[in-house]
């Protein structure tokens, strides 16, 4: 694994295709913490449970009326927030967290829909 370093801010932790393990990872709280971002990139996408048991390292997850992961797709005609579209997401202010203050947020990329762009995923 090979770590680096972002400017301003933020660390990237390659990985060489392997599942997200705890353990492998030392301590990603005292990272974040430090760093105030952790990207991963490299690592083998996993399945929804997997998904969520690896988060559950972090901490308690947040439960939605969807479940603990909401599981966004693009789509050329959107039925719900603009996040499902397939156009840029303005600068907004998620109110579904009012009263709340969540430690961390955590997104996994699993396929990129634009051309060229696999790399940013």
């Amino acid at each position: 694994m090979r770590l680096t370093k972002l400017h301003p801010f933020g660390l990237v932790m390659h990985g060489n295709g392997d599942l997200l393990d705890a353990a492998s990872l030392g301590d990603p709280a005292q990272m974040v913490a430090e760093h105030r971002l952790l990207l991963l990139r490299g690592f083998r996408g996993c399945s929804a449970q997997e998904f969520a048991a690896w988060a559950r390292n972090w901490g308690e997850l947040m439960e939605w009326k969807y479940g603990h992961l909401l599981d966004l797709r693009v789509s050329d005609n959107p039925a719900g927030t603009f996040a499902e579209g397939n156009g840029s997401v303005p600068l907004h202010w998620d109110g579904a967290l009012l009263g709340l203050c969540p430690r961390l947020q955590i997104l996994q990329c699993l396929q990129s829909n634009a051309p060229d762009v696999s790399d940013r995923c």
